[in-house]
């Protein structure tokens, strides 16, 4: 427990909430709301404050109390779409909108977030149409200004020309003179170079400032390691087989022989891909928050020089070829091979069912 004076009033919440102490805010919300339960501002607070700490269980409480006690305040209810958003619920997100909208038509933040929410849903339409009305009331806003570049390279698609791209590039650099802090018109930009010119040079500068803005964002690690992948030839060379059974798909050919393509060539490839990754990208995933282990023995490998890992990575994956070739064709192994390639399988089925049960789903 700190030292600091209890504040004596709501006002001292929104102070410490401002300048996101969201830990802070969650201690000291406690005694408060024991004094005033029925406050719905100190149970709107303790629910941001869960929220931003990922305390969904104690947020929905707070945010379902504070929405009971006041029903006519479209903040709790903007605060349960931002919950319901993160566990991918967002039907459920979209009617807290909407009632929020109707409490406050004039409120561009809604609109902007209404918007997002038909677009994560497919709905391009009603996303265009939020974000006019979202331009209309906050006209030099970044985040809209950026919402609105997202929406043009998904209608258009893959009718749109190089010359389309640039013109989304000039809005979103407007966009960066409001606000050069703005860590999403960074992706977006690195987006729109990844996949539709396909710079990578520029893509990666941009995927890397989003990222240094905000490193825990996991969209912006996953775009930064897509384009590390793309323009790394080893890397490039070991995802070959996945990115065949991406284009034998979009092709229209059969899901099962795409399937059976990738699954066939994955042990060959996969584990040297993921081994190359940890030697050789260790220190952009530490930094970014995604891998945090133990950094004894081998463990410690990302302080090695590049050269020395490369090494390593290329005898271990010879290493494992050779024993994986062992296997597949030594004789004496001939009786037990079918059944340890079904146990083999049967373990990675229940691993994908596990971690698809605890993937959230769109209601």
């Amino acid at each position: 427990m700190s030292d600091d004076p209890l504040p004596a009033n709501p006002a001292a919440l929104h102070r410490l909430a401002d300048a996101s102490q969201w830990e802070r805010v969650l201690e000291l919300s406690g005694p408060m709301i024991t004094a005033d339960p029925e406050s719905s501002e100190l149970h709107g607070l303790a629910g941001q404050a869960a929220l931003n700490l990922n305390q969904h269980r104690r947020a929905k409480v707070h945010l379902e109390t504070c929405l009971s006690l006041d029903p006519d305040d479209p903040w709790p209810h903007r605060l349960m779409a931002q919950m319901y958003a993160k566990e991918n619920r967002l039907l459920y997100a979209k009617g807290h909108l909407l009632s929020a909208i109707n409490m406050d038509p004039e409120d561009g933040r809604l609109w902007l977030q209404f918007g997002w929410n038909c677009a994560s849903r497919g709905d391009w339409i009603s996303a265009k149409e939020s974000a006019g009305r979202a331009r209309s009331l906050l006209p030099e806003n970044s985040d809209v200004i950026a919402f609105e570049a997202t929406i043009r390279a998904n209608i258009e698609g893959a009718e749109s020309t190089k010359g389309d791209a640039f013109a989304q590039l000039a809005e979103l650099k407007k966009a960066l003179e409001l606000d050069p802090e703005d860590d999403f018109v960074h992706y977006q930009m690195g987006e729109i170079y990844f996949e539709q010119l396909g710079d990578l040079d520029n893509a990666e500068e941009c995927q890397r400032t989003a990222l240094l803005i905000d490193p825990t964002d996991p969209h912006y690690r996953t775009a930064l390691f897509r384009t590390l992948r793309r323009r790394d030839r080893v890397l490039r060379f070991l995802y070959g087989p996945s990115h065949l059974h991406e284009r034998h798909e979009s092709a229209g050919g059969p899901a099962i022989l795409g399937m059976f393509l990738m699954v066939a060539t994955a042990p060959f490839f996969l584990v040297p891909a993921k081994l190359y990754e940890h030697m050789v990208l260790a220190e952009l995933r530490r930094n970014s928050g995604q891998m945090s282990f133990d950094e004894r023995g081998f463990a410690s490998s990302y302080h090695w020089p590049f050269y020395l890992r490369f090494a390593t990575f290329v005898l271990l994956s010879a290493g494992f070829i050779t024993a994986l070739l062992w296997f597949l064709l030594s004789p004496s192994l001939a009786p037990y091979r079918g059944e340890i390639i079904s146990a083999a399988f049967l373990v990675f089925m229940i691993i994908g069912f596990i971690v698809a049960a605890r993937r959230p789903h769109q209601d």
